[in-house]
């Protein structure tokens, strides 16, 4: 469930044009992680 709510903030945050590096430090994740959630959410 939070993975979830974590990947739903980021997809929100980078529609918003937050910057990938932004969104990590925010929501106190690796930078991969932002950059793995965006890729998985391009491709749905």
């Amino acid at each position: 469930m939070a993975d979830a709510r974590v990947a739903s903030a980021v997809v929100a945050m980078s529609r918003e044009r937050y910057a990938r590096a932004d969104i990590a430090m925010i929501l106190e994740i690796d930078r991969s992680r932002v950059d793995e959630i965006l890729r998985s959410s391009d491709s749905h």
